[in-house]
């Protein structure tokens, strides 16, 4: 049961992460210069911060989908990149990327921050890179082994309810 107790510490530690993110990234674009043209693109912009509060408030209320909306809102901050004018960056929280740089040579990237988003269609920008968010990456994976651990409390706790129920049968 000590085991239990320290996981579901640690999935109210990454709700209060993920939540907090979100807002970080809510609070960049707000502060960000607002055009009439632009309100839809911050719209589309402010999803994935959104999704990052959704998920943090469901790992916080302990809710059955709070591992399931975590691990998407983690997986998407995985990978950035930008190749031939399209680009995707997505993180609410801390990153800390590595990667390569490929526009002109192969430059070894690292990259530290707090929450940030950047999504471009068919730009003028001739920079490629890919990146690696570390912190998502481990996140992602801690969040496998909480869904693994949970699911065997849920096996233990049904087989001994199925047990239970034979010995009251008898």
């Amino acid at each position: 049961m000590e085991i239990l107790k320290q996981v579901e510490k640690e999935i109210r530690i990454l709700g209060y992460y993920q939540l907090i993110g979100g807002i970080l990234g809510m609070g960049t674009i707000a502060v960000s210069s607002i055009v009439i043209e632009r309100i839809l693109f911050l719209v589309i912009m402010a999803l994935p911060f959104l999704l990052s509060i959704y998920a943090g408030t469901q790992c916080l209320r302990n809710k059955s989908n709070q591992l399931f909306i975590s691990k998407i809102n983690q997986a998407l901050q995985v990978i950035s990149f930008s190749l031939g004018g399209f680009g995707f960056s997505y993180c609410a929280g801390v990153y800390l990327g590595i990667g390569i740089e490929t526009t002109n040579d192969f430059i070894f990237k690292f990259n530290f921050g707090l929450s940030t988003m950047n999504f471009t269609i068919n730009s003028l920008s001739e920079t490629s890179f890919i990146l690696t968010n570390l912190v998502a990456f481990y996140l992602v994976y801690r969040i496998g082994q909480y869904e693994s651990f949970l699911d065997e409390i849920k096996e233990k706790k049904e087989k001994l309810d199925i047990e239970d129920h034979l010995i009251s049968n008898e």
